[in-house]
């Protein structure tokens, strides 16, 4: 018995079905999608760890870029969203483990002539620049865990999943640095009057 053959495509109709769905992970409309929902709050989560807008801007391409080389296999967005912050962090902490000291970074920028986006541009407000300084006084972890949940509304699993720590050590970070940064105020609410 002879087998059935399916008809012959011609090369546009292969391509097309082989081309990934409109919706599908990577394609143009999935990557359009992801930088318009996420590109503005990864910058501003990259510029509060590198103190640089253009250095973030880089990093956040990074991801993108990233991502379109690999897109995640999974569709839920969140993941993707996860995903993207991980990777954002990643490469973060990787552009400051290769300086010695972030104040490499900033004399590096200041010789340069790049000039630094100051924190009134972002929000433009005095008590932002108050918090800033009391974020400050934060260790690292609880600083980045407090502007992932906070400013950039990530749950205390995707925090967990962009940087590393288990959500109880998520939410015990947050509660002590909430807790300094209580007493902080205070602190300084006293010494005002």
């Amino acid at each position: 018995m002879a087998e059935a053959r399916a008809p012959r495509q011609n090369p546009e109709e292969r391509i097309q079905a082989q081309a990934p769905s409109v919706d599908a992970p990577g394609s143009a409309q999935d990557i359009e999608a992801l930088v318009d929902a996420h590109q503005n709050g990864l910058i501003r989560y990259a510029y509060r760890l590198l103190q640089s807008r253009e250095l973030a801007q880089d990093v956040v391409q990074d991801a993108f870029v990233r991502y379109l080389c690999e897109p995640l296999d999974y569709g839920e967005p969140r993941q993707r969203t996860a995903w993207l912050y991980k990777v954002t962090h990643n490469l973060c902490i990787d552009l400051l483990k290769r300086e010695s000291k972030r104040g490499e970074i900033y004399d590096r920028l200041e010789h340069a002539g790049v000039a630094r986006l100051p924190v009134v541009e972002i929000l433009a407000t005095e008590r932002w620049e108050r918090l800033e300084r009391l974020l400050e006084g934060l260790s690292d972890n609880q600083r980045v865990v407090t502007l992932l949940f906070f400013q950039e509304g990530l749950s205390y699993k995707e925090i967990s999943k962009v940087t590393g720590l288990s959500m109880s050590n998520v939410g015990m970070l947050l509660h002590r640095g909430l807790k300094k940064l209580r007493c902080a105020i205070g602190e300084e609410d006293k010494t005002e009057f």
